[in-house]
């Protein structure tokens, strides 16, 4: 009898203590808002653009390849800075047409997002 209380008693113990090591699961979010819709930037020499997120859980920034997100991936409340590559043709040092694109802010179950416009040489499409 004292050696299945002792036996017991270990087995409770490790399974305590297993619980104790086990990592909270990351929370799942299900809304998320930014503070604005539309940012738009020179292109050249851009400023860096901020991003307010409100969020209840995990989220990730997508972007085109063109615009920089920092950080790219968070929990809760945060902001994001946002940086941009020139706008320049492939080789050259001459502005490329003008372009648009959307940067989303996505949770488990909702999504926001921001269309940033990039200035471009106007006489091209």
């Amino acid at each position: 009898m004292k050696n299945t209380f002792r036996y017991l008693v270990s087995i409770l113990a490790g399974v305590i203590a297993l619980a104790a090591c086990q990592q909270e699961a990351a929370p799942l979010g299900s809304k998320i808002s930014v503070d604005k819709t539309s940012i738009e930037v020179a292109g050249q020499n851009a400023e860096k653009q901020t991003v307010a997120v409100e969020a209840d859980g995990d989220w990730v920034v997508v972007t085109p390849s063109w615009i920089i997100a920092n950080p790219s991936y968070g929990t809760g409340d945060a902001t994001v800075e946002l940086s941009f590559k020139d706008n320049l043709e492939n080789g050259k040092e001459e502005l490329a047409a003008a372009r648009t694109a959307k940067v989303y802010f996505s949770v488990a179950d909702a999504q926001a997002e921001v269309v940033v416009s990039q200035e471009g040489d106007p006489n091209k499409a």
